[in-house]
């Protein structure tokens, strides 16, 4: 059964991130966790949960360079496994099993055929740390097996997961997809040039095609943002938006509606240490404290994954001051709620920053689906290191003292943003572009989610 929406009626939303495919018995369970989006499909299916009227699939919907035993043996039938990339995908008909496997559960085949779903790509659709610097890129690029990974992974994606995002008018207008349109009635089609062609021009040149897509359901916009092939890695002008994406969120967010929901596959309200340390990382990263630092910084963005919004401070502030525009209703009548989703991290929470007027702001995390958290990861969280804001502000403090990478400690306002209720931290604004000084705006409250 497809069940049609009925105007005026509240929509009934789930999402999520981070979904590995491997068995469902004891030993998958063990290892990687029980499957939510299967245990959630069979709920709905025994009228346990309602049927909701739409998915949210926010990022590693598939892992290419993290591969399950299945995949491998499919990998070694067909090339040397011990050749780079080893286990990770190669090309597209490697893709296409991941997707089968992916996919292929009764399940979870069985709540995606009956409800609409809206998807986007994060890192590991591709490679862990995708586009994460220009330096990253640069290495990438200088492998022998990169070239055809992009291009298989895009053009894969094109046709599993995006091409269900558009709208039909979209669609019609999609170049891919006209290709396909006017194919005659019996005769074949083969578009592998062409859509290698297209997943090329879409990773060399990120402002020919947008990844990006909008709905809307009744009072509710949904933005759902690429923030992987779009991104501007040139250090002068680095943003996890480039201009032109930018400017299309920009145009989106705009008032009238009950709820704007905006789509991003990593979390923009990070917890109040993390948000400290990737902001500095970025600074020295960038030459703040000379090469030597600089070549330190790059090499913790990587290991730590150091690279969500907060380390795009000028994509970061941006998209803080569009919200808090729309919030207050400087773009039209006021939402009740500007709600960020996101996924990514491995651990889910809630953070909502603490205002005096205007729409409430909301950071609403959840992952994995099914990809438990690193322990050494679990074991920081469970530390309150990256919630508390004074432990990990006092590290900050010393580290960036008389330095011109200054953390965002002090708040020249007053403001105060709460991740837990003993923990402080800042909804922050930039005032220089070498991230010094800072001051506050706003307040946000978060608390961890089980």
């Amino acid at each position: 059964m497809i069940a049609t929406r009925a105007p005026g009626r509240p929509s009934r939303i789930a999402y999520g991130s981070c979904r590995t495919s491997v068995a469902h018995d004891k030993s998958g369970n063990r290892t990687h966790g029980v499957d939510s989006l299967r245990a959630f499909a069979l709920a709905v299916a025994d009228g346990r949960e309602a049927r909701p009227d739409l998915l949210i699939f926010l990022g590693d919907q598939v892992y290419a360079d993290s591969t399950t035993k299945e995949m491998q043996a499919f990998i070694r039938a067909r090339r040397d496994i011990r050749k780079e990339p080893g286990k990770e995908l190669k090309d597209f008909e490697e893709y296409a099993h991941l997707y089968r496997l992916a996919w292929s559960d009764d399940a979870n085949r069985w709540l995606l055929s009956c409800v609409p779903s809206a998807m986007i790509f994060d890192d590991h659709d591709i490679r862990d740390d995708w586009n994460a610097s220009l330096d990253w890129k640069q290495k990438m690029e200088a492998t022998t097996w990169w070239h055809e990974r992009i291009v298989a992974g895009l053009a894969s994606y094109w046709v599993y997961q995006h091409l269900g995002n558009l709208s039909p008018r979209e669609r019609a207008a999609d170049e891919m997809w006209q290709q396909i349109s006017r194919r005659r009635e019996g005769a074949s089609l083969d578009l592998t040039a062409a859509l290698d062609e297209f997943a090329d021009r879409c990773d060399k040149h990120p402002n020919s095609y947008r990844w990006s897509y909008s709905r809307d359901f009744d009072d509710t916009r949904l933005i759902v943002l690429d923030s992987r092939v779009s991104r501007d890695l040139t250090p002068s002008t680095r943003g996890l938006l480039n201009g032109r994406e930018l400017e299309w969120f920009d145009s989106r967010m705009q008032g009238g509606f009950r709820h704007v929901l905006v789509a991003t596959s990593l979390p923009f309200l990070l917890p109040l240490g993390l948000h400290h340390v990737e902001a500095w990382d970025e600074a020295i990263a960038q030459g703040a404290w000379g090469r030597l630092a600089a070549w330190v910084g790059e090499r913790l963005r990587r290991a730590f994954d150091l690279e969500h919004w907060a380390a795009f401070q000028n994509s970061f502030q941006a998209v803080a001051d569009i919200a808090t525009e729309l919030a207050d209703g400087e773009r039209g009548a006021a939402p009740q709620t500007v709600t960020f989703l996101s996924g990514d991290v491995h651990f889910s929470y809630l953070a909502e920053v603490e205002r005096q007027e205007g729409s409430r702001i909301v950071q609403a995390v959840c992952s994995p689906m099914r990809n438990p958290l690193a322990p050494l990861h679990a074991l920081v969280l469970g530390r309150d290191v990256v919630w508390r804001g004074d432990a990990a502000g006092c590290r900050g403090r010393a580290f960036c003292e008389g330095s011109r990478p200054a953390l965002p400690l002090e708040d020249g306002e007053g403001s105060v943003v709460r991740q837990q209720p003993r923990a402080a931290a800042r909804w922050i604004r930039r005032t220089s572009h070498d991230l010094a000084p800072w001051c506050g705006r706003g307040r946000r409250r978060a608390a961890p989610s089980s």
